[in-house]
């Protein structure tokens, strides 16, 4: 419920949110250093904002 209270808070203030699909549940996350599986997430994520920021 706060995750969505947040993104909510995001949309009312005119924020755009980008989700990843297939990553963690709160997009990629690594305590200490990354693991391969992180770093694919985050490049994976800066390619759709690039894409996304394109498309605004």
């Amino acid at each position: 419920m706060v995750v969505l209270d947040i993104l909510k808070s995001f949309l009312i203030h005119g924020c755009v949110v980008q989700g990843l699909t297939g990553a963690g549940h709160f997009g990629p996350v690594a305590i200490g250093k990354p693991d391969e599986r992180i770093k694919k997430e985050v490049l994976q994520l800066g390619e759709n904002f690039c894409a996304l920021l394109n498309r605004l």
